[in-house]
């Protein structure tokens, strides 16, 4: 009887065909063009595109945060905005002077599609 719920498959070979359909949900992922380097008190470009993961298809429209995050102060926006048409999110923000404890830049991306999010630590000039 229990064979029959799984089309009288053994269940290691159902449990394997549910693990590879759970695997392809096509989820929201961000990709750099080139590697954060957040300084403190300079010209920082965010420059991150929006895909999905599996199929590589652009995510346009996907909400984009740049936060500055500390180990002692509360988060800071610094910038928002929308991907375009082919994912791509392009902006600049001024970065504070130096401050005290550990501090990073955290820009995230919010979709229909999923969330995900990259993490750069500021160094001093």
């Amino acid at each position: 009887m229990e064979q029959q719920a799984f089309n009288d498959r053994p269940l290691d070979q159902a449990i394997l065909e549910f693990l590879q359909q759970e695997g392809d949900v096509d989820n929201l992922e961000l990709v750099l063009d080139q590697p954060l380097k957040p300084t403190f008190g300079s010209l920082f470009r965010v420059q991150v595109r929006a895909r999905l993961c599996q199929s590589q298809s652009p995510v346009s429209g996907a909400e984009v945060a740049v936060k500055l995050v500390s180990s002692i102060k509360k988060a800071t926006s610094l910038l928002s905005g929308l991907t375009g048409a082919d994912g791509l999110f392009v902006g600049e923000v001024q970065l504070p002077p130096s401050q005290p404890g550990q501090c990073a830049v955290v820009v995230s991306c919010t979709g229909d599609e999923g969330f995900d999010e990259l993490k750069a630590v500021l160094v001093a000039l």
